[in-house]
């Protein structure tokens, strides 16, 4: 009788702390069917708020399986809130699409992983859950692939996000190319090559309009404002085999030269590994729900159908 109690107990305990969802999603932009898995914080079902949403992205050839497999992300995140130090909110970690290859962006062929991403992903998570739909209630990061895409979305989409982090990132592609050293990388690597006759195209400013540190100076120039408005964090190993280490180098002196915000963690032996990724994410989480935090304050209230007074 004990026995079967306990087995009880357990089994509502479980149900209790089971956050996880799977979104899938028909994509007409990439022909794909696309999911994505959705980690819904502590009292989601009870309280009928809603919560700010922070996009995570997974690294070359990974998906949102993979993750799921590598951490009880629901648990991570449920630990985090109960603390009492951080903002409770959606965490979606999506598919790239390609078998995760598509580095969040527009083929040559035609298949738009980027649209995707902006204009079939998000509209179906904020129209399946209660979300803040607004760039102060939406963050993006990423690990790898997923840094890249994630500061590269918010270069190219500003006025989707407020935030974006990335872990051990690719984020100068220059740096990454060995200084646009394309030809001699696309015979030698696969993924260089998938990159130059698939994603990117052939050309160093086909590259370039693809490249963060680029698209991060062009918003800074041109909207200077909504730049200054957005937060940025970046960590990476002092080892990372990627060069990734030198790309973040590079992204902070930018950043610090023209007094963006932005947190830099440079961590002495890190290398690029998901070893690396897991010791970061409570970091990542941090920074993201203060940003949701100080965000929260300058909200308008939602109306009954959920949809925000304040523009996009």
């Amino acid at each position: 009788m004990k026995a079967k109690l306990a087995l009880v107990i357990l089994l509502l305990a479980a149900a209790a702390c089971a956050q996880n969802r799977w979104l899938a999603i028909d994509s007409s932009l990439t022909g794909e069917k696309l999911e994505a898995l959705v980690v819904l914080p502590p009292g989601y079902e009870e309280d009928g708020r809603r919560y700010p949403v922070l996009y995570f992205l997974h690294g070359w050839q990974s998906s949102p399986l993979n993750l799921s497999l590598l951490l009880d992300w629901d648990q991570l995140l449920a630990g985090l809130c109960h603390e009492g130090t951080m903002r409770p909110f959606i965490l979606v970690l999506p598919s790239s699409g390609d078998g995760g290859e598509s580095w969040y962006s527009d083929y040559q062929d035609g298949r738009a992983y980027e649209r995707y991403f902006l204009e079939e992903l998000i509209p179906a998570v904020d129209r399946s859950f209660r979300t803040i739909a607004s760039c102060q209630g939406r963050g993006i990061g990423g690990f790898s692939m997923g840094g890249f895409g994630a500061f590269k979305l918010l270069a190219k989409h500003p006025y989707a996000f407020g935030s974006a982090s990335s872990v051990s990132g690719m984020l100068s592609l220059e740096t990454f190319t060995l200084g646009w050293s394309l030809l001699p990388l696309r015979v030698f690597s696969y993924t260089f090559r998938h990159l130059y006759e698939d994603v990117f195209g052939p050309s160093v400013a086909d590259w370039r309009r693809h490249d963060p540190k680029t698209l991060l100076a062009g918003l800074e120039r041109t909207l200077p404002e909504v730049f200054a408005q957005r937060s940025f964090f970046m960590a990476v190993g002092s080892k990372d085999e990627f060069l990734a280490a030198d790309q973040a180098d590079e992204v902070a002196e930018f950043f610090s030269a023209v007094g963006a915000d932005y947190t830099y963690q440079k961590v002495p032996g890190g290398r690029h590994n998901f070893f690396f990724l897991s010791s970061r994410l409570e970091a990542v989480f941090r920074f993201h729900s203060e940003i949701f935090a100080r965000s929260s304050r300058h909200l308008l209230s939602y109306n009954a159908n959920g949809k925000s007074r304040i523009a996009r």
